[in-house]
């Protein structure tokens, strides 16, 4: 008997070509078992599955985005605020302070108050309404791990 624990190409089992990685001790191409599986490129094990960047309003409104798959497990987020006042700070302005900072009568940094929550299908933004918010530019990554149970 041939065991496999690694193979890249088609695979009858799924009549899919891709690649997949079985636990040890498996065959990778005498199962079908998710569990059985450490990759299994139909599903999202570690990959970025969505990025972009959405602006949220500093007047408390909300941002729903929306994965293009349902998971099983919270994704994880990584995720950068930003402001843009009409231009585009490269590299971002890394100055995540309680309130405006004013020295000698320039702006130094910006209050970035924002909130995610996190869902199985989607992740909503929102701002803290207050007199000193900002509207917020993030920039964010969804990636999915899905290895192990």
């Amino acid at each position: 008997m041939v065991f496999r624990q690694f193979f890249a190409g088609y695979n009858g089992n799924f009549s899919d070509s891709g690649v997949w990685l079985s636990r040890p001790g498996v065959d990778v191409l005498g199962t079908v078992n998710g569990a059985d599986f450490l990759l299994k490129s139909d599903l999202k094990n570690d990959q970025i599955v969505l990025s972009g960047t959405v602006f949220v309003p500093a007047d408390g409104s909300t941002v729903t985005v929306y994965y293009p798959v349902g998971f099983q497990k919270y994704p994880y987020i990584l995720h950068k605020p930003y402001i843009n006042a009409g231009q585009v700070e490269y590299p971002y302005n890394l100055n995540l302070t309680a309130n405006d900072q004013m020295i000698n009568g320039q702006l130094v940094g910006y209050d970035l108050a924002y909130n995610i929550q996190v869902f199985q299908d989607h992740m909503v933004f929102f701002s803290f309404h207050d007199t000193v918010a900002h509207a917020t530019y993030v920039d964010f990554m969804v990636f999915y791990r899905s290895l192990g149970t």
